[in-house]
């Protein structure tokens, strides 16, 4: 308070001496005493615990009589480095002391300087010592089943003066989890840890379960322990078609029990559901079959080893699917078994046997034999009507439907539905209305029961449009007449599936007429009739007509031959060997043939004698072999050219031996060590005109080879004889047809006598026979000049 006052006067003094300023006097200045002088308090030592942070504070009184500035220098961490004090004025600063983690003693120094220029410093003594921190507890779970999980409760409790960070692990950690493994807790602090143990499903019994927990900073640890009993929880159950049979069952059955299952034949699928009902804990079931038949396949296993998982309380239902449609009459029982294997626990064995009987029998039949070797040709628009016969062999009354598959349009039953009591029959009928088509049908009657078992007979049918039914065949077209000519004659070949009548038409009958508008024609038998047209030549000129000859059937179809006719009058050469030689048919060797050769053998011979004599030179006589040469060469070129213009040809094999071929009818004649090409194109078409492919029946003594849509037969060297066969087409979707029963027959060639071979080559043989009384006259003349030479 002194020095105050003292300050105060001061002041006063210093203002009167500016308002005094502009007078001139003299100033005294007054001094007194002062001081600049400090002190400082605080502990000399500290105790601490590791890894902590400690507070100390130091104290710093301005003892001096100025206020001061004072300046802190420490390597501690400290509150304000820098402070300023009044004179007489303390405050305290705060030193914040962190300790190691390691038990210590150091040192520390604290520097305090004035502005005044005064330095005090004090050293401070730090003991560090490890202190407890750490407090450990646990909630457990003392049993749990099978795959079960096992919940703790950790508590760790931060006992400590100072901030410490815990972690925590087990003896299990593989099979642990943690809510959190490491927490920071403020002294006191407790931080609650849950934990969960899942342990392999197949571990069972008591397990030591051990916690430890660490102070990192401090590095403490603690440790408890806790013991878990783990009891097995391996149930299941296994229900067949839903039936749980009683263990006490099976132990009283005298034999191996064994669960029925009833099946009746020619369904298609039974199904028979197995149910796997887990009770325990999550498992995985393999599924094994011993003895299982072929008719029965497993249904609702995705796994193709029969392998799945269950959790607790879940079930997995699969079927055994018994196909049994191909069995008829059979009545037995197929033993089987089913083994149900656990990934944890012990396997169960069922014993099943598979009960078949006859439920559902019942047959159709299309009463027709001739469709069971060759199909029915029907015409357009003919009407055919067929029996069906359906009969019931089953144990049940059956309600049979009745329908037509690949047929085409105008083919009908009269009932589509019908009820057949067991062990009796119905007819019912079948109509046909022939379509406008040239294809091979296989019309399917399928009789269906109302658990769509079926039963099917079939019909083959070889539909022809109008033209095809009543097809005629013109065998000759170009007709050579002179004036003397009375009638022609029009050789035709019927190819028509029945007998009728035919109208005759001409488009020009200055020519030609007919006796008669209507003709009948026989049915198809391979054999030549003629058509007589008469002619009316008398004021025509010479030259070539055109009559077209049309023959019409009732139905529409109508078959046409362009005839040309060439009109000429015969010379006298021709005249004369149609006098001698020709006719409607060849007249062999007539005596009017021989006498003419032998006229003609005479008087070469007359020729050669009475004719000129020439000087016997090597040059006459050639002179005289190629004249005879020429003049016999002439005649058999005239002989050849008159047969070739004015006979018919020469017969082929088919005409020879008769051989029969016909696809229509589905028979093939061939000879020996022939073969013979079939295009199966014209006996089978899909319908969406996919390309097909095409396998042949196995054929005793004849190799098959398909190319394309060729079928080539190729009978063994040698064999003859008769063997039937079937093609079967199939298209690129699986659909497949066969097709009815088809007959190659392979014929012996027959040895002809000479007399049979000279009538079926008549003018040829003749030709021949010309030819070698030629070559007789010729080697006569040889001869001849041979003599002449001697003499």
């Amino acid at each position: 308070m002194k020095i105050k006052n003292k300050n105060k006067y001061l002041l006063l003094v210093f203002i009167a001496l500016i308002v005094m300023s502009f007078a001139y006097g003299e100033i005294e200045i007054i001094t007194y005493d002062s001081s600049t002088d400090f002190s400082l308090s605080t502990s000399n030592s500290i105790n601490n615990c590791a890894c902590t942070q400690t507070k100390d504070y130091l104290t710093i009184t301005n003892t001096g009589s100025f206020t001061t500035t004072f300046y802190i220098e420490s390597r501690l961490p400290i509150s304000n480095k820098v402070i300023e004090l009044l004179p007489g004025e303390s405050k305290q600063v705060e030193i914040y002391i962190q300790s190691d983690c390691n038990p210590k003693i150091k040192t520390e120094t604290i520097t305090v300087k004035s502005n005044t220029g005064m330095v005090k410093t004090i050293e401070k003594e730090i003991r560090t010592e490890r202190c407890q921190n750490l407090e450990l507890r646990i909630k457990p779970t003392e049993t749990i089943k099978s795959c079960q999980e096992a919940k703790y409760t950790i508590f760790i409790r931060n006992i400590g003066a100072f901030t410490e960070e815990y972690s925590l692990k087990s003896n299990l950690d593989k099979y642990m989890s943690y809510s959190e493994k490491y927490v920071t807790l403020q002294p006191n602090q407790i931080a609650e840890i849950n934990a969960s143990l899942k342990l392999p499903c197949n571990v069972y019994g008591e397990k030591k379960v051990e916690f430890t927990a660490y102070s990192i900073n401090n590095k403490l640890e603690a440790k408890i322990t806790s013991t878990l009993n783990i009891l097995p929880d391996y149930d299941y159950e296994v229900l067949i078609n839903n039936e749980k049979i009683d263990e006490n069952t099976i132990r009283e059955s005298k034999t191996q029990y064994r669960q029925s299952l009833e099946v009746c034949n020619r369904v298609w699928y039974t199904e028979f559901p197995i149910t796997i009902v887990n009770n325990g804990i999550e498992n995985t079931f393999t599924i094994d079959f011993n003895n299982l038949p072929k008719f029965v396949t497993i249904k609702g296993i995705e796994d193709n080893n029969y392998r799945f998982s269950l959790s607790k309380g879940e079930s997995k239902t699969f079927l055994l699917i018994v196909d049994s449609h191909k069995f008829r009459s059979e009545e037995k029982g197929y033993d089987f078994s089913v083994i149900v294997r656990p990934s944890i626990g012990k396997s169960t064995e069922k014993r099943l046997r598979i009960n078949l009987k006859p439920c559902y029998e019942h047959e159709i039949k299309i009463i027709d034999d001739s469709t069971e070797k060759n199909p029915i040709n029907v015409c357009s628009e003919g009407f055919y009507e067929y029996d069906v016969q359906v009969k019931n062999n089953g144990i049940y009354d059956e309600n049979i439907r009745l329908s037509i598959k690949d047929a085409p349009s105008n083919v009908e039953l009269s009932r589509n539905i019908i009820t057949i009591s067991p062990k009796n029959s119905e007819t019912v009928k079948l109509y046909i209305i022939g379509p406008e088509t040239n294809y091979l049908y296989n019309i399917k009657v399928v009789a269906e029961l109302d658990n769509q078992i079926q039963e099917q007979d079939n019909i083959w049918i070889k539909a022809n449009d109008k033209q095809t039914c009543h097809n005629i065949i013109f065998k000759k077209s170009l007709y050579k007449i002179n004036y003397d000519k009375k009638y022609i004659d029009i050789p035709i070949i019927s190819e028509a599936l029945y007998p009728d009548f035919y109208t005759i038409v001409l488009n020009d009958t200055q020519i030609l007429k007919t006796e008669e508008q209507k003709i009948y024609i026989d049915k198809n038998n391979k054999k030549t009739e003629n058509i007589r047209l008469y002619l009316n030549t008398i004021g025509l000129p010479e030259g070539e007509y055109n009559v077209r000859l049309t023959l019409e059937h009732l139905s529409g179809a109508y078959y046409n031959n362009d005839l040309k006719i060439v009109l000429k009058d015969k010379s006298p050469i021709v005249k004369a060997f149609e006098y001698f030689f020709y006719g409607t048919e060849c007249r062999k060797v007539s005596l009017l043939e021989v006498f003419l050769i032998l006229g003609l053998c005479i008087l070469l011979i007359v020729f050669l004698i009475i004719g000129p004599h020439y000087p016997y030179k090597l040059k006459n006589r050639i002179k005289q072999k190629i004249i005879v040469l020429i003049v016999l060469s002439v005649i058999f070129i005239i002989a050849t050219l008159l047969v070739v213009l004015l006979t018919d040809k020469p017969k082929n094999l088919n005409d020879v031996y008769g051989l029969n071929t016909s696809i229509t009818d589905l028979r093939f004649e061939i000879l020996e060590n022939d073969k013979y090409i079939i295009d199966a194109s014209k006996l089978f078409k899909d319908p969406d005109n996919n390309k097909l492919r095409y396998t042949v029946s196995e054929i005793k003594n004849v190799k098959t080879r398909v190319k394309d849509n060729n079928i080539i037969l190729q009978p063994e060297k040698g064999w003859s004889g008769t063997r039937t066969f079937t093609i079967t087409a199939y298209d690129d979707q699986g659909g497949e047809i066969e097709s009815p029963e088809m007959t190659l027959k392979v014929i012996d060639i027959p040895r002809k006598s000479i007399i049979e071979l000279y009538e079926i080559y008549c003018w040829y043989s003749n030709l021949f026979l010309l030819l070698i009384m030629l070559f007789l006259i010729f080697v006569a003349f040889i001869v001849k000049q041979r003599k002449r030479t001697r003499k």
